[in-house]
């Protein structure tokens, strides 16, 4: 049987993916090629999670912000959504619970519950295939806040770690974090870039970075006000 292997650099043709996975499928079950029924059912189990793969092609990409109190969660959230769609505020912890900002045309549901508290409908065009999560403060007093954001980190496909020269120093009691590196692409920003970097913060924060198992990583120093106010 003859496959019509997609070829690098094509546009992704999820009709064509689903061929070939037909293909695979009928192939691993009619072949005579195959030594022993335990190979057959190896390859069969790889169809499968590649089925898996495809379908969550079809998802919005799900991109969990976390951090601390006061490391302006918030206000980066917004800086991405490139204007206010989340409440930012002086007043510490503003993001008490978790809230999942989505585009009004997304058909995904997501029922308010014990991770979920709330959501919020906007109308940025560019976050049509993007959910936006705001997560509560990991180093609150209310174990629960903790517990919400790990659920949270468990289902994103991207998470945003924010952190301040103030705080960043905190990642040293993260150990939490490494149970959560495979399977997802993190990304560590420095935020409130405004008020002042001293040189010895990125090279220790990538230090801290590396005792958790994130080697190579390359903090992000920004400001989100700045991004905004631009």
């Amino acid at each position: 049987m003859a496959l019509n292997w997609p070829q690098p650099g094509d546009a992704v043709d999820l009709g064509r993916v689903d061929e070939v996975l037909d293909g695979l499928a009928n192939w691993c079950e009619a072949t005579a090629l195959l030594p022993d029924q335990e190979t057959r059912q190896r390859l069969q189990r790889q169809v499968t999670a590649v089925r898996e793969k495809r379908e969550q092609l079809l998802s919005p990409l799900l991109i969990a912000i976390i951090g601390g109190t006061g490391v302006g969660k918030s206000s980066l959230l917004n800086a991405l959504a490139g204007g206010p769609i989340a409440a930012a505020s002086a007043r510490r912890p503003t993001t008490q619970q978790v809230t999942v900002y989505l585009h009004e045309d997304n058909l995904l549901a997501l029922e308010p519950g014990e991770w979920a508290a709330a959501q919020v409908r906007h109308q940025r065009a560019e976050l049509l295939d993007r959910i936006l999560i705001d997560t509560p403060d990991y180093d609150s007093v209310d174990l629960s806040h903790r517990r919400r954001m790990q659920t949270v980190l468990a289902l994103a496909d991207v998470v945003i770690f924010v952190t301040t020269r103030e705080k960043y120093a905190d990642l040293a009691g993260a150990e939490w974090l490494r149970q959560y590196r495979e399977g997802r692409l993190f990304l560590f920003v420095l935020n409130r870039a405004d008020e002042g970097v001293p040189p010895e913060v990125v090279p220790d924060l990538r230090r801290h970075l590396a005792e958790l198992g994130f080697a190579g990583a390359e903090p992000l120093v920004l400001s989100a006000t700045a991004a905004l106010a631009a």
